[in-house]
């Protein structure tokens, strides 16, 4: 007798956890992947070898006020003009992102705003192979992002949480 009000205590305490994950789940209060994301910025780089007289390229990004982090997708490799022309730019392939706690001006560069840079953050891409990944800032003080793909092509996407 005691064994079978076990067994029908136990079914009701797990129906109604499944209930209640089920409930939850569909409520929103669960944490879903990529919920509360938008894509802010899109790059598809086709880069330019390195010129140290005009600098990698930099673009620059405005983050919206109503972001609480900020997350950088890449999908890059290596960009082959160099090794074709018999330059070895292997040590320059890189994907720098600097965060700034001000809306930045087209065409400047980090140097410009040094001053109010609060975070920054690279990534050495070390083969022609593509090479999946992210770049997370965890902060919501983040205006302006100046990203800067050294030798590189490929896709670089700008998310933000909000």
């Amino acid at each position: 007798m005691g064994c079978l009000y076990l067994k029908k205590y136990s079914v009701t305490i797990c129906g109604f956890i499944t209930v209640l994950i089920l409930v939850l789940a569909v409520s929103g209060c669960i944490s879903q992947p990529g919920k509360n994301e938008k894509l802010i910025y899109e790059l598809n780089a086709t880069q330019k070898i390195w010129n140290s007289n005009e600098g990698s390229p930099a673009y620059n990004v405005t983050i919206p006020n109503e972001a609480k982090s900020v997350k950088i997708k890449y999908n890059v490799s290596k960009e082959f003009t160099g090794a074709a022309m018999g330059l070895n730019l292997g040590k320059y392939s890189e994907l720098d992102v600097d965060a700034f706690n001000i809306i930045l001006e087209q065409g400047h560069k980090t140097p410009h705003y040094s001053h109010n840079q609060i975070d920054s953050k690279t990534v050495q891409i070390s083969d022609n192979q593509y090479t999946n990944g992210i770049i997370e800032f965890q902060r919501s003080d983040i205006k302006g992002l100046i990203i800067s793909p050294s030798n590189l092509q490929g896709k670089i996407e700008v998310y933000i949480t909000y």
